[in-house]
Parts: structure tokens; sequence; C-alpha cells
């Protein structure tokens, strides 16, 4: 098993490395040349580490001379991709907005897309047993004085709650509270013990919440301003290609063919006892590989017609900073696809 259960690091725990590391130069997680086996991996959720963890088990990361996978938990999208550009860890997973941003707003290192890493669809899950609103202006109105747990913080789903609330009248600082608490069982357990009243979050936990009989879901992502599709990509910063272009296209490619392995049905008994390195039940994991493959998620990851599905949700909750990027300008920083 590799590290990368045994060495999962809090947000706080990596603010307080990312201040000391300030105080010296950059760089300091880097693997140039290929030297370091252990790949720094930013995260909003552990099991977003899968396709990395079967690259790994199943040798596709040999090329590159890695070795293990370390992931680092952060509950801001800010400060994860700061953390790519100035090199404290070496790659994250994130949306394509949220890295387009982060490049236009920058003064310094820009980011560059690795490989594509899925969809997923915004869905809203309250509490089984408590009143279920039928339109977005009910379901809105019903949050006044309530937590609404969204995964982080200025993140597509944070933005996309916000942009709902406005968009029915309400304020989201001030009628409502909006909490970060993460993804897949962490999510589930906050409903589950009262911690938020109603969750913001993607297709997976819907389906973890309604099976444990936690939460039903209410609205989908299609009941949504123009269906909530996301795409998540696997990022770097650029001086890192740069540095040793070899080594990260080997890891482009090990990624690509992880979901190929993964996409192969015969495969899901081993997928599954990978998700239970992620803490999850044997339960749970199933429940996420069949949300996963329901939604096409690798197969149909990142092309022109999920492009154009999504981009006008973007734009449509406020995602991008300036100018939208054209599809052919996000194409071309990936290394494979």
């Amino acid at each position: 098993m590799s590290s990368t259960r045994r060495a999962i690091a809090t947000a706080a725990m990596l603010a307080l490395v990312t201040m000391t590391a300030a105080c010296g130069s950059d760089g300091q997680a880097s693997a140039k040349g290929g030297e370091n086996p252990t790949i720094t991996f930013g995260v909003q959720d552990p099991a977003q580490a899968l396709l990395l963890e079967i690259a790994l088990e199943q040798g596709y990361l040999d090329g590159a001379g890695i070795k293990d996978v370390e992931s680092k938990v952060f509950t801001s999208v800010p400060a994860m991709l700061t953390a790519v550009g100035k090199e404290q860890i070496e790659m994250a997973v994130q949306t394509v907005p949220a890295v387009w941003n982060y490049n236009q707003t920058s003064g310094g290192s820009q980011l560059r897309i690795i490989a594509g890493n899925g969809t997923n669809t915004t869905r809203i899950t309250v509490p089984t047993g408590s009143e279920q609103p039928q339109t977005p202006e009910q379901l809105v109105d019903s949050w006044r004085g309530k937590k609404i747990g969204v995964p982080v913080l200025a993140g597509l789903n944070f933005d996309a709650t916000k942009a709902l609330i406005k968009r029915h009248g309400l304020d989201p600082e001030r009628d409502m509270e909006l909490v970060a608490i993460g993804t897949a069982g962490a999510a589930v357990a906050a409903l589950e013990k009262g911690l938020v009243d109603v969750l913001v979050q993607g297709s997976t936990v819907a389906a973890l919440a309604e099976e444990q009989g936690v939460g039903t879901e209410v609205l989908d992502g299609t009941q949504l301003p123009n269906s909530g599709v996301l795409q998540i990509v696997f990022v770097t910063a650029a001086q890192n290609i740069e540095a040793d272009a070899e080594r990260w296209q080997a890891i482009a490619e090990g990624i690509e063919k992880a979901k190929d392995w993964y996409e192969d049905e015969a495969n899901k008994e081993k997928v599954v006892e990978i998700y239970q390195g992620f803490d999850y039940s044997a339960e749970m994991a199933s429940i996420a590989y069949d949300s996963d493959r329901a939604a096409a998620t690798y197969s149909d990851d990142i092309n022109q017609e999920m492009f154009d599905r999504s981009i006008d949700y973007m734009q449509e909750v406020g995602a991008f900073t300036g100018a939208v990027p054209a599809w052919d300008d996000v194409m071309a920083g990936f290394m494979a696809r």
C-alpha cells in the first residue's frame, strides 16, 4: 500500500508548511529531473488520488520514476493552486475555470494541464424525511438561517451555490451560511450529524447519502443553471514541465492508461479495494464506482461536447475572471488526452 493513505496532511498543517517555506526558496517539493520518487498531490478529498493510485499500482508511473503518492488535503482552492504554482506541491486536481482564473490573476508562475480527471454535476441533497422543495426558488427560500455544506470555499460548487441563492433574491452571506466540509464520507457524515442542513456536492456524494439513508437528492444539475457540468483536470506548474518535460509526459500517459484500466469493469473489485484505502467501506466504494461509471466520468471527461455543455454554466455562476477561455486555449495545455 502506498503512503497516500498514510500521509494525508490537513490544510492547517500545509498552511504552516507554506509559511515556513516562504522564508526560504520556492520549489522545495519539485522533483527535478525525476530524482524524487514521491509525488506530492493537492486534493479536496483523498479519493481524488484514485487515478494516481491505479497508475502507481499498475506500474504506469514507472517511466516517470514515481514509486509513491503523497496527498495533501486543502479546504481552499486558491491556497491549493498557489501551492502548486510556488512548487510547494507538485500537482493538484481542480476544475478548468479555477485553473484558468489562477493563470489570469497570478503575477508569477502559470499552471499547465496534464490530463483530464473526469466530469461531475452539482447535486443538492437534504436530510431524509425533511421537506423536499419542488423548485429551485422553493429550495433557496428553505435555506434561510441554515448551513449549506459545500466541498471547499471558492470552488465551483461554492460559486454555483452563491449564484443560485442570488438568482432567487437572497444574500448568501446574510441569509444563510456556506460551510466547507470536504466531500465523500465527510460530507455525508456532516449531514447525518446535523453539522449542515443541506449538501451541495457532486453525484457520488448524493448517491452515498441516499444509499445510506442519510439524505435525499432534491435537485440535480439539470434543474440548476445550464446543467452544472464541471470539468476536472490535473495540473502542475509550468516550470516543472520546462525542467523535465519527459517526466511529465510519462505522468500524463500513466494517467490515461489508468483511465482505460478503470473503465474495464473486470477491474471493479480492485478499484473497490483501492477506494477502501481512502477509508471507504466496501459498500461506499461500490457505490462510488457505480456512480462514477454511470456518469461516464473518465471515458467522456474532456471533449468538445462536454466543454460546450459546461461553458455556459460556468459563465452563469461567474466562474471566470475576465475573458472566457476558448476551447483551443484549454486543449492547448493538455500533455495527454
